[in-house]
């Protein structure tokens, strides 16, 4: 009895361990031996899942209560087992209970569950993590494990007199409609850009010409001249139109739009309002109210009578009788046009066709009349087969349009409202060009505020405080040298309101300074000479001579420049002036009583 029960706990043992088995072998811990598999811990992923041929920053973290005191992670690393379809960009950065790594799905990722390993090595894996690859594409009707072609393309090129019974003869004289069916079966919804061609190369073209006129001599050929005319022609195809791609690709090619909806049928409506039919239905109601006007003319009663029966006559049974015998095609034809012709953003849904028509204007597919002259071109264009030829290949550009899911949006409580502030005064209220003072601005709710100077002078606050209640503001402002005499706007404004409250702060002039001579060249009598002196605080100065009884030098003043350092004028020496030295002075009328005398020489001729 004790054998039989020996042996019953032996074969459940052996059922249990054949149980556990294949578990790490299922998370890619495949060569470690059942005597040695590692305890797995598992581990959470943010984010957990992601899109093929993306790049993620993964973060890992621990859902151990003790990893801030064991460092479990402080010494690990993220590791991709070999075959798992993801790349480690970057080292981890390891922090007790979290690591932190750059990682990207390899672009060919299929969709399903992954695996990734936490450890030292990879021959020591700790713990795993699991990581997601999702579909990046919307779901569609496409079977499982079909690759979906990208877009399939049919066209052709519609005949010149079906083309005149849709959309009237001006837009058949003057476009080639193109018939377009776009098949989309690429698992997502496309939205069309455009429609274009890239036509044949220059070789292509100059073929196509040359085999229509060998086409045309073997119409008028004799016997003789047949086989000799063939024998061209096969070797113009071999070296033209039968010409390898990788040839032709080598040699350049045009790509051209198709014309766009409003174009063409602003062609439409303009050819419309001359239509023979609406000239003559116009002419003809035109003329009811045009004789009408002679009925005055008629003095005999009979007479009028019959002219006016005979003005009624044509303006109403002829006119409703000519539009019945004549319907009007417009409306038709502008409502088809609107129905059928590609517009710019058309969408094209997974698994659906459109069937749609461009138009291509036939002038850009004219050659130069050196190559292919009148004849030779009113021989094809109106040709369906020939058109398509010369109309190359379709080229259509378009957009993928992409679902993305719908995001929560909470919006944040409004900020408290502050109420802006109040500026009452400052004290002083002036200072002088090129000082430096402490200034105390009043009013209210100066927390958190600026005081800005309009106007973007050099005035500048070197310190600002606030006092705890925000009435009070003191600031230290340093005037450079440069700033002109004037009243400047002090604005104090906070973040939360509009820079408009202010004071005025008058600046005021200081002495002008002249350390240096004039500037000037030395000219005899009778010339003009330009002076200028360079100093400070100039802003509002100039020139006059010195009072003397012989001085007849006249002074032209042509001001200072903006930063005050500078004064410039003219002096008019008339040729009776005497050769001497003259005195000349600088003044500021604000301050009359400082004047600066410099002298100014006129040389001997």
């Amino acid at each position: 009895m004790k054998r039989r029960l020996s042996q019953a706990i032996s074969s459940l043992i052996i059922a249990v361990l054949s149980l556990l088995a294949p578990v790490p072998a299922a998370y890619g811990f495949a060569g470690f031996p059942h005597t040695n598999i590692p305890t797995i811990t598992k581990y959470s992923a943010i984010p957990s899942e992601g899109r093929a041929g993306q790049e993620y920053d993964l973060i890992i973290s621990s859902n151990n209560k003790d990893c801030q005191s064991s460092h479990e992670l402080s010494q690990a690393q993220l590791l991709a087992p070999q075959g798992v379809p993801i790349a480690i960009l970057t080292p981890s950065t390891q922090a007790p209970c979290q690591l932190t790594t750059r990682i990207k799905v390899t672009e060919n990722a299929a969709v399903g569950k992954l695996v990734l390993w936490v450890g030292k090595d990879k021959e020591s894996p700790i713990g795993i993590v699991e990581f997601s690859v999702v579909d990046n594409i919307p779901p569609g009707l496409i079977p499982p494990g079909v690759n979906p072609p990208a877009v399939d393309v049919m066209w052709s090129v519609m005949p010149r007199h079906i083309v005149s019974d849709n959309f009237g003869r001006a837009i058949a004289k003057e476009y080639y409609a193109v018939e377009i069916i776009i098949g989309n079966n690429s698992a997502y919804t496309l939205q069309l850009v455009t429609v274009g061609f890239e036509l044949p190369s220059d070789r292509t073209l100059l073929g196509l010409v040359a085999r229509n006129v060998y086409n045309k001599q073997l119409k008028s050929a004799n016997q003789r001249q047949v086989p000799s005319l063939k024998e061209q022609l096969t070797n113009l195809l071999k070296t033209t139109l039968d010409n390898p791609a990788d040839q032709l690709n080598a040699e350049r090619k045009t790509l051209l739009p198709t014309s766009s909806y409003k174009i063409t049928r602003g062609t439409l409506e303009s050819k419309q309002l001359t239509h023979t039919r609406t000239l003559i239905l116009s002419t003809i109601t035109a003329l009811g109210p045009i004789f009408t006007g002679f009925t005055p003319y008629f003095h005999n009663v009979n007479h009028r009578s019959n002219f006016s029966e005979a003005i009624n006559i044509f303006s109403n049974p002829l006119e409703k009788g000519l539009e019945l015998a004549w319907p009007d095609q417009r409306p038709r034809q502008r409502e088809r046009f609107d129905d059928q012709v590609l517009r710019d953003g058309l969408i094209v849904r997974n698994n659906t066709q459109v069937r749609t028509l461009a138009f291509f204007p036939k002038e850009l597919l004219r050659l130069p009349k050196d190559v292919e002259n009148p004849e030779q071109y009113n021989s094809w264009k109106d040709n369906a087969r020939e058109i398509r030829e010369r109309l190359g290949e379709i080229v259509i550009v378009g957009d993928l349009i992409q679902y993305v899911n719908r995001i929560s949006l909470i919006p944040n409580p409004p900020a408290p409202v502050v109420a802006p502030p109040i500026a009452l005064g400052i004290s002083p209220n002036r200072i002088l060009q090129g000082a430096s003072a402490t200034f105390t601005i009043t009013g209210s709710n100066f927390q958190g505020a600026q005081l800005v100077v309009s106007g973007g002078a050099s005035i500048h606050v070197i310190k600002l405080e606030v006092d705890s209640t925000g009435h009070v503001m003191t600031a230290d402002i340093k005037v450079d040298d440069t700033v002109a005499p004037g009243v400047y706007r002090l604005v104090v404004a906070t973040p939360s309101s509009i820079a408009s409250e202010g004071v005025n702060l008058f600046i005021e002039p200081e002495v002008i300074k002249v350390p240096d001579a004039l500037i000037y060249e030395q000219k005899p009598p009778g010339n003009t000479v330009q002076i200028e002196a360079k100093g400070t605080y100039l802003h509002n100065a100039h020139f006059r001579m010195a009072t003397s009884p012989e001085n007849s030098i006249e002074v032209q003043n042509e001001g200072s420049s903006p930063d005050g350092k500078s004064l410039k004028a003219k002096l008019v020496v008339p040729p009776t002036a005497a050769p001497k030295t003259y005195k000349v002075e600088i003044v500021d009328d604000n301050k009359p009583d400082k004047v600066i005398t410099k002298e100014f020489v006129v040389k001997a001729p």
